[in-house]
């Protein structure tokens, strides 16, 4: 007696035992929450390697030093930088400000008031001799114009007006110099001419 033939599986039928037997070991051995936790651990590594990539960034330019000047002490402005208050430190390359003055700095003027400790830039310094040329802003004028009270003194900002219209001629002017007659005023360079003409 011959046994019957097993019947021919459709490639309908061949899926749907394979689906049905890969939902059976998904229930069994938990195959999803596996491959949660796989992809999370995955992601988890990556945001620690790319910290760990920035932070040695970040280290390895904090650990470069650039030898810059800074003061000593207080240093006015229009004085000249001495040699005792001065010296070159080193700082990390990332702190630097742009012109920092890297070469010694004393001998020179400085345009404004320096305070202790401040790294030197070579926009606070100037070349010139005079103490009231090297506190003149650049792009101004210093005139002396005649004073009639007392009310100003070196570091002043006025404003200048014309002694007849009472129209202002400029604003902010600094006052840089100031003794019982005169007083030596900084003003932009495009209105010297109108405060002279002023001034008589």
């Amino acid at each position: 007696m011959r046994a019957p033939e097993r019947p021919n599986s459709s490639p309908l039928s061949s899926a749907t035992v394979a689906v049905g037997a890969a939902r059976s070991l998904l229930r069994r051995y938990r195959v999803g929450p596996v491959l949660v936790i796989l992809a999370a651990a995955i992601l988890v590594i990556g945001a620690m390697h790319h910290a760990e990539t920035t932070t040695a960034n970040a280290l390895s330019r904090w650990q470069a030093t650039v030898e810059v000047w800074a003061t000593t002490g207080p240093v006015g402005a229009g004085e000249t930088i001495e040699s005792g208050s001065g010296r070159s430190i080193l700082v990390p390359a990332d702190l630097v400000p742009v012109g920092a003055v890297v070469t010694d700095p004393r001998g020179s003027r400085t345009r404004t008031e320096l305070s202790i400790g401040e790294i030197v830039v070579e926009r606070r310094l100037t070349d010139t001799g005079s103490t009231h040329a090297a506190r003149t802003p650049e792009g101004w004028r210093t005139i002396s114009i005649g004073r009639r009270d007392d009310l100003f003194t070196i570091g002043d900002l006025v404003d200048l007006h014309h002694a007849v219209d009472g129209r202002r001629i400029a604003a902010d002017a600094l006052v840089l110099m100031a003794s019982d007659a005169d007083l030596g005023v900084a003003v932009p360079a495009d209105v010297v001419g109108d405060v002279v003409r002023a001034s008589g």
